[in-house]
This record gives structure tokens, C-alpha cells and sequence, in this order.
């Protein structure tokens, strides 16, 4: 990423310097991220590289499942936002020139920040989810879940309202005072806004079914979102549409994910009948057969007074010994 870092800059100053403006400030990062890909490769396949991937034949399905359950779903979705941002860099310079490409870079500002504010909530919420469910206590792992469910949604629904309410004070603290760029920058947060509350949907289940021994499901909803929507949809739609195209592709992006987490859910209650719901709990797991929190802390609290005051009738009786 250093390296994506350094060759952007440089690239940045070179390209702008000649001429290109806006134009090359956006081939400057696809020529970065393409070259941080080489450099990537050309490490791997060096001598120095100790990591090597070997599937054995007959088990290239097991393979597969592990290397999802070991995080290869973020992967797809790290290498798919990349790809993203590189195809609708060129269509943007293509169709819709300097304008356009400013106003997406507004766009994904406000929507990286956006997507920290219940994202941060999602990563906190997770390994305390996975940590109940490893401790087989799935009364505190569904409240757990349930709470961060509602956090994140608050702050999804605040950045909802101002999306549609003041999308052009948002675009004005990033730059942007051109009066045509405003009006493009407001359309797209507002077209944009309609993917806030799914998208959250479709972060808090992926999570919660890769830390619930679910990789499979995960990896369904991570490769449908981020392997194939997340680069081509936005390639069709600049054509079919427009510039507009690549901000409704955000918002449907976001619908597939949630669509392909059905189709996971329903694959795995093939699988295994004895699932249920939506968060394909096992019947011992979908009873609350788990003490609930206060009454643990009560359990607790008696528990203790109980030993301190055993403790102090056996320091009463010694003394009357003596």
C-alpha cells in the first residue's frame, strides 16, 4: 500500500504538471494501483517469497471453505473496491470528464465516512459475538448482536437524513463551490442514501456468519457484493444510463449482497434442517438456555457474600476456640 502511496504522488505531480488536471489525478491512481499489483506479484513469485498456496486434488472444495473461513472473504471485497475504483475512474474520464470525476471523488469521501461511523460499530461488535458463540452463550451473543444492530443503524439513519436533507453543505466541505458540480454531487449522495441501511444489513450478517462457523454463506454474500457486482455494475450501467450510473450501481450493489445472503440462508437450510432463522441457529443454540447477564452479576454477588460470610463465621469460631 506504501508503494501505491508513493508512485500515486508521484504520478500525480507529473501528470497534472503536464497538462492532464483532474484527468490525471485519476489515471495517476489507476497507473498506481496496477503498478502496486505488479510489485505484489513479482514478490510472490520471487524466490524469497516462503508462502505458497498448494490445493491437493479431490479436496479443492474444503480448500475453498477454509480459505474463507480464514478471511479470504475480506479479501474479495478489499480487491473488488479496488477494481471498482479504477473501472469507474476511466468510464468517469470517458463520459462524463473533469466534473464528473470530482464529484465522484466527493461522493466516496462522504460514503468512506459514512461507512467508518457503522462499520466501527460492526468490527467492535463482531469478535464479542464470536467470542459468546465460541463460549456456547447465545443469549448474550444474540443481545450483543442485537444492540450493535441498533447502534450501527443510528448512525446509518443520521447519515441518511443529511444525504437527503443538506447534500450540498456535505459536497461544500469537501471543495466543492462550482454550482453544476453541486447539483451533480447532490443527485448522487441522494441516490447514494437509498444503499445506507442495506448495506449495513449486509455487513453485520456477513460478520456475524464468518465468526459463527458459517464461512460459506459469507463467502456467497462477499463474492456476489464485492467479486462481481462491485466491478461490473458500475461498467454496464455508465453505459446503459449515464454518469448517474455509477452511483445507482452503489446502491444495487448493496441490494445483491442482501439478495445472495437468501440464497446462502436458503443453500444452508438444505444443508442442515435443523438450522433456524435467519441467523441459522441450531435449536440448542436458538434457546436462551444461557443465564442472562444481571441475573449472572446477581448469581455472582450471592455467591460472593455467600463465601465472605462463611469466611467470617469460620474467623468468629476459631476465635471463640481460643
Amino acid at each position: 500500500m506504501y508503494h501505491f502511496r508513493s508512485e500515486d504522488f508521484i504520478l500525480d505531480i507529473v501528470l497534472i504538471r503536464a497538462g492532464m488536471g483532474v484527468a490525471g489525478a485519476a489515471l495517476a491512481t489507476v497507473i498506481g494501483y496496477v503498478l502496486t499489483l505488479v510489485w505484489y506479484l513479482k514478490h510472490y513469485f520471487s524466490k524469497r517469497c516462503t508462502l505458497r498456496f498448494h490445493i491437493e486434488s479431490g479436496k479443492v472444495a474444503s480448500t475453498l471453505k477454509t480459505a474463507f473461513a480464514g478471511g479470504l472473504s475480506s479479501v474479495i471485497q478489499f480487491a473488488g473496491w479496488l477494481i471498482s475504483i479504477i473501472i469507474i475512474n476511466t468510464r468517469l474520464a470517458a463520459i462524463g470528464g473533469t466534473t464528473s470525476i470530482a464529484v465522484y471523488s466527493v461522493v466516496l469521501s462522504i460514503s468512506i465516512f459514512t461507512a467508518s461511523s457503522f462499520n466501527g460499530v460492526i468490527n467492535a461488535m463482531t469478535p464479542v459475538v464470536g467470542t459468546f458463540y465460541g463460549d456456547e452463550d447465545y443469549y448474550s451473543m444474540k443481545r450483543a448482536l442485537k444492540q450493535g444492530t441498533i447502534i450501527a443503524y443510528c448512525f446509518g439513519g443520521i447519515m441518511f437524513v443529511l444525504y437527503l436533507i443538506i447534500p450540498g453543505p456535505l459536497s461544500r466541505l469537501f471543495g466543492v463551490t462550482d454550482a453544476a458540480t453541486l447539483v451533480e454531487s447532490s443527485m448522487a449522495l441522494r441516490i447514494a442514501a437509498a444503499g445506507i441501511f442495506v448495506q449495513i444489513a449486509v455487513g453485520i450478517l456477513t460478520s456475524s456468519y464468518q465468526v459463527t462457523q458459517k464461512p460459506v454463506v459469507a463467502s456467497i454474500i462477499s463474492f456476489t457484493r464485492a467479486g462481481v457486482l462491485q466491478p461490473f455494475l458500475p461498467l454496464l450501467l455508465t453505459f446503459a444510463i449515464g454518469v448517474m450510473g455509477v452511483y445507482i450501481s452503489l446502491v444495487l450493489m448493496e441490494v445483491g449482497g442482501l439478495l445472495a445472503a437468501f440464497v446462502g440462508v436458503a443453500l444452508y437450510h438444505m444443508k442442515d434442517r435443523e438450522a433456524k432463522g435467519f441467523l441459522l441457529l441450531r435449536p440448542v443454540e436458538e434457546g436462551s438456555s444461557s443465564i442472562p447477564l444481571k441475573m449472572m452479576l446477581r448469581i455472582s454477588q450471592v455467591q460472593w457474600m455467600g463465601s465472605w460470610t462463611s469466611a467470617r463465621q469460620t474467623d468468629w469460631t476459631k476465635r471463640e476456640a481460643t
